[in-house]
């Protein structure tokens, strides 16, 4: 740890570490390379979903069960966002909503308590094969093949199998936790919200904003007070979706009058109220999620400076030039669902690429990959840097490792506050990957704590103190982070590695002729050469008139500009893998960062506008999900397509096919091949 100068903090969103890690190490012939510490004779090397009984883990609800699944059936499931609150994660543990001291959990209520989401969202309409068809996507577990970046970095760096979120419930007290030790009593969002506008505004909109103030000393608090000044907080977006911003004042597309006269999103609330949305959703600095949560942010003289967008966090990783602390917020997931029903649900959701379901996954893997490979492109200053990957909690998404006791922040006294739901914080909540990304570390590292205390988010404190030289600030943090682990024994070589372009996400090169597979990365080529490219923002008409757009614009793809990987995935609701094969329907999915989760390609319109959105589910708007899938035609009937063949993709809908339109893509009645071309390493620029 003392080679390091340059620490980088992710922390994403609501993944349990099964759901995304579970079946890393699944090979028997393949394992961890070291464990920190040795494990016990007969303990297991890697507490993973391989080689347990996994009918021993069935959950049970409405008359049917589900034991854990190897491969999730598709990239945003589940596809109706879990239960978060803290009595609903008392039933993914316990069964049951209150919960008596010394229970133990049993990890069986997970079916149970998604059943009870997907009734509230309303989307199985009271059909029971629909229900059931859902409700086990919460017990389905994502491979190392659908998600090579987070599992590639794991594999390649260091990962804690036993890490576990602070608190059994919500993003705020998670994060609270993080950079405070404690969530002042709070359990659920909005519990400490100060302005008295929030209440209204949740009851007539029907909207949580969880708009909490932590008055808390921060890490950040700590660090300045002891006179080091050299962090940054890297920000994408809005506590709420900057379209409600637009919606609300015109913005750039001048379409309140239509928009409110359709939605009626401002019914019964005055100019103050509206106000108040505005800031959560202006997209300007005081709409910031770590701004706004943690107050005791706003003692530090001219703090505003210490917050900067994506891209500059791109410059300067890349001109080695990083602060010495780097906190990067991602994109958020404000979404019941996977697809809105209804103009309301639609104007204040957002898909990000936090990994929070039920945002399509491949746009946090693509995300996360943006800021592997900023960090790596500066060989000196990668030399010296440790990436931490994390998630705030894992409720909802199924995990078998019971969560274990925990030492309250205020220790065995009580606090000097209320606590929310009368909870003691003497338990943690479910399991979390944690990846520590450093050449400082060796290749295939599991780690776990070496105390009684397990790792949780005060570990983050208490590490982060340590480097800085600042232990004896510790104890401004309480009793759980004094007690934490750290995990500076992780970094084990003095030399660093040079195989940083050797991880499963790189190794993409492929040859002509090569059987060609599922989520395999691969250029589009038209005959004349131009390959489908980076894509051009432009309005759409569509969007005035359908439930799914109303920004009113989309991205559109390009051809013959900067190339973009491309892959495909299987269209209907099973785990890709294996041969695309002629006559497969697929799923067409651009890995651009700047498009996130919008990115599975549609034919949209009778005149063939092509561009990308959110994927659809086939039980929640057949309609749209046919517009985005597309049937394949290879070169030989029946047979397995490979690279370098001439392939037509035929729209689902419309029956028409993909075409080059000018310098984009449209749809066209007769058949159009394209050459699915192979790629090397990703050259992209940053933030592109």
């Amino acid at each position: 740890m003392k080679s390091i100068e340059h620490v980088v903090l992710v922390i994403l969103e609501n993944r349990s570490f099964d759901s995304v890690l579970g079946w890393l190490y699944a090979d028997p012939n393949e394992g961890p390379a070291l464990n920190i510490p040795e494990p016990a004779p007969g303990a297991r090397r890697f507490e993973g979903l391989a080689g347990l009984d996994l009918a021993a883990f069935a959950n049970a609800a409405e008359g049917f069960s589900c034991a854990p699944v190897k491969g999730a059936s598709a990239l945003n499931v589940p596809c109706v966002a879990p239960n978060e609150e803290f009595a609903h994660v008392n039933v993914q543990l316990f069964g049951k909503e209150d919960v008596n001291p010394g229970d133990t959990p049993t990890m069986k209520g997970f079916l149970q308590d998604y059943v009870a989401a997907i009734k509230k969202a309303g989307v199985a309409h009271g059909n029971p094969d629909a229900l059931r068809a859902i409700a086990g996507e919460v017990m389905e577990s994502y491979t190392p093949e659908q998600l090579p970046v987070i599992n590639g970095l794991a594999e390649h760096y260091a990962v804690c199998d036993m890490w576990f979120s602070s608190v059994p419930s919500q993003t705020n007290p998670n994060r609270a936790f993080t950079f405070c030790g404690t969530s002042l009593g709070l359990t659920d969002n909005g519990w400490l919200e100060k302005d008295p506008r929030a209440k209204l505004i949740e009851e007539k909109v029907g909207l949580g904003l969880g708009d909490d103030q932590f008055d808390a000393r921060t890490l950040w608090n700590a660090l300045h007070d002891a006179g080091h000044d050299d962090w940054q907080i890297f920000w994408q977006t809005s506590t709420l979706p900057e379209k409600i911003s637009v919606a609300l004042t015109g913005g750039k597309t001048r379409l309140q009058p239509i928009i409110e006269h359709i939605v009626q999103f401002a019914e019964h609330i005055d100019a103050d109220h509206q106000k108040y949305l505005i800031e959560l959703s202006s997209g300007e600095l005081p709409s910031c999620y770590t701004y706004r949560l943690f107050r005791g942010l706003h003692a530090i003289p001219d703090v505003e400076r210490r917050f900067a967008r994506m891209d500059q966090f791109h410059e300067q990783a890349r001109a080695g030039k990083l602060p010495r602390f780097s906190v990067v917020e991602p994109f958020w997931t404000v979404s019941e669902q996977s697809t809105d029903q209804t103009w309301k649900q639609s104007l204040a959701t957002a898909m990000g690429n936090d990994y929070h379901p039920p945002g399509n996954l491949s746009a946090g893997e693509t995300f996360l990959q943006s800021v592997y490979m900023s960090l790596i492109a500066n060989r000196e200053a990668w030399e010296k840097t440790l990436l931490i990957v994390t998630f705030d909690e894992g409720v909802g998404s199924f995990d078998h490792v019971p969560p274990p006791a925990a030492v309250p922040p205020w220790g065995s006294g009580r606090p000097a506050f209320e606590t929310q739901h009368g909870f003691n914080f003497d338990r943690y909540g479910v399991r979390v990957p944690a990846i520590l990304v450093s050449p400082r570390i060796q290749r295939g590292t599991v780690f776990r704590s070496t105390r009684e205390q397990p790792y949780d988010h005060t570990s983050l404190i208490a590490t982060i103190l340590k480097w800085y030289g600042e232990e004896r600030q510790l104890p401004t943090f309480m009793e759980r982070a004094m007690g934490a682990p750290t995990f500076e024994e992780v970094l084990t070589l003095e030399e660093p590695r040079r195989d940083e372009r050797d991880v499963r996400f790189l190794r993409v090169q492929r040859e002509p002729g090569q059987p060609f597979k599922y989520l395999e990365r691969f250029y589009l080529r038209s005959h004349a050469g131009e390959r489908v490219s980076i894509s051009e923002r432009k309005l759409t008409i569509l969007g005035l008139f359908t439930l799914s757009d109303p920004k009113a614009a989309e991205y559109f793809p390009t051809l013959g500009g900067e190339a973009v990987e491309l892959f495909l995935e299987k269209s209907a609701r099973e785990a890709s893998s294996g041969e695309v094969r002629d006559g497969d329907d697929v799923a067409l999915v651009s890995t651009e960062v700047a498009i996130g989760a919008y990115n599975t390609l549609g034919a949209w319109s009778l005149i063939g506008d092509c561009y990308y959105f959110n994927d659809y589910d086939p039980i929640l708007d057949k309609d749209r999900y046919e517009k985005q899938t597309w049937t394949i035609e290879g070169a030989v009937k029946g047979r397995p397509v490979r690279f370098g063949d001439a392939v037509a993709f035929r729209n689902k809908r419309s029956g028409a096919y993909l075409s080059p339109d000018g310098k984009g893509v449209t749809t066209q009645r007769d058949a159009y091949h394209w050459i699915i071309e192979p790629v090397g390493a990703p050259t992209a620029a940053p933030g592109r």
